[in-house]
């Protein structure tokens, strides 16, 4: 069961992605990001009373703590190899913690970028059009996120870890599917201009150019 979670968990996190990159394309990338992560935030609250737990002890707080900064200031901070480190940062936030380390983890990335975006003096507002597909992107990963944490307490982290990254694969091909529309409509207002793809688990941007 742990690995068919961790499977269904790169799929959620591969669309997740996808939904990601369109809306970078339609709106600020880091102002997309922040909102997503706050709908992921959202969410993750209105679900955690359905499934009670004690709230995790320091160290466990601190460990997701930890996933947020490296999955979601992975993001702004161009990290691949964060993206591992969030999933063992979650791995180690507790077993029998609900999904407090995930509203941890969640609070911490958004206030995190919410305060880069605030250095950085982007504004957070997106196009109302390109709101239900950030919406969907931050509700999608949250759910990822949500398998995830569950398939790992039941299976082997290095192997859950593993599987779950299959994602990467769903990640390339949503960048060659977005950039190939890019280049063969080019009827935007830059044609010249890289498309950015934003890819929220696992905090990579994907930028690519005509």
């Amino acid at each position: 069961m742990a690995l068919i979670l961790a499977l269904l968990s790169a799929a959620f996190y591969g669309t997740a992605d996808f939904l990601g990159g369109l809306a970078a394309r339609r709106s600020a990338a880091l102002a997309a990001t922040v909102v997503a992560q706050g709908c992921g935030l959202v969410l993750v609250a209105l679900a955690l009373p359905l499934f009670p737990a004690a709230p995790p002890s320091a160290a466990g707080a601190l460990w997701g703590a930890g996933a947020g900064m490296t999955g979601g200031v992975g993001v702004a901070l161009l990290y691949y190899g964060l993206a591992g480190a969030f999933f063992v940062c979650l791995a180690r936030a507790g077993n029998a913690t609900g999904l407090w380390p995930l509203l941890i983890a969640r609070a911490t990335s958004t206030l995190a970028l919410a305060a880069a975006a605030r250095l950085a003096r982007v504004p957070l507002s997106i196009p109302r059009k390109v709101v239900p597909v950030v919406a969907a992107c931050g509700a999608l990963d949250m759910v990822a996120n949500a398998l995830y944490l569950i398939a790992v307490r039941e299976g082997p982290l290095g192997l859950v870890a593993t599987l779950a990254s299959l994602c990467g694969a769903r990640r390339a091909a949503a960048a060659r599917t977005v950039a190939g529309a890019r280049v063969r409509g080019g009827r935007d207002r830059a044609d010249h201009e890289p498309v950015e793809m934003l890819l929220i688990p696992s905090g990579v941007w994907i930028r690519a150019t005509r």
